[in-house]
């Protein structure tokens, strides 16, 4: 497709799933499972009949709780106060990283490439490993279940790994984009009260060396961060 504004021509190119793509699908096949037509008819009975959606969900996914809810929610207090999956007990990261680690440890989890064509292929088993050594560390470092910790780094496989940390162990990620300044920075941490950074020294954008580790030594000095986490430079990727 070719756009003209301002009379500059600019290419855009979009992408169309195959048939046979659409068609394998899960959401797909979870329509099909239960007769279900159109997404329009699921939205409908999702919105419908709440508590079997969710039921179906879970059971869909597969997810593995370590107590199974009584009641899927309960919105006796008013909708916006609704509780999810009663006495329930369920961790994300186990569900998302661990369980796979353990059946198909060589499995790749994703593949990350950055904007300088560098790649790398990182499996459930080394994703799981990363995971939970972060999630030690932060707990050793007496972070616990609420508590919020700033991440300010670039797109680099890292900053996943720390993201999952902290939801493994009930912690609050406050994810800040890397673009921003110390006074951006400064005033997130700030309102979520973090105590722990994890962050970079250094970054690569569009072949531009930037310094986050300027940025972000200006930026805790009006903030309650005790402990810093950086992986150092970041020139491998």
């Amino acid at each position: 497709m070719v756009l003209s504004i301002d009379g500059i021509n600019t290419q855009h190119e979009s992408f169309k799933k195959s048939d046979s793509s659409n068609n394998n699908s899960n959401i797909l096949q979870f329509m099909k499972k239960y007769q279900i037509a159109t997404y329009q008819q699921l939205l409908k009975r999702s919105v419908d009949n709440i508590e079997w959606y969710w039921n179906a969900v879970n059971e869909d996914l597969r997810l593995e709780w370590f107590h199974k809810y009584n009641q899927v929610f309960d919105s006796s207090e008013g909708f916006p106060r609704t509780k999810w999956f009663l006495d329930g007990k369920c961790n994300i990261v186990y569900n998302a990283v661990d369980r796979h680690a353990k059946r198909h440890p060589s499995k790749i989890a994703y593949i990350f490439e950055n904007e300088r064509g560098i790649s790398k292929r990182i499996s459930y088993q080394q994703l799981a490993n990363e995971v939970n050594s972060l999630a030690i560390a932060l707990k050793h470092a007496g972070v616990k279940k609420g508590d919020a910790i700033g991440i300010y780094m670039p797109m680099i496989p890292e900053a996943f790994f720390s993201m999952f940390a902290c939801s493994k162990i009930g912690a609050v990620h406050m994810t800040v984009f890397s673009g921003f300044g110390s006074q951006a920075l400064c005033s997130r941490l700030q309102d979520c009260n973090a105590q722990i950074l994890i962050t970079a020294d250094a970054m690569q954008r569009k072949s531009v060396h930037i310094d986050l580790k300027k940025r972000w030594i200006k930026a805790l000095e009006e903030t309650n961060i005790s402990k810093i986490i950086s992986v150092g430079k970041t020139d491998n990727y």
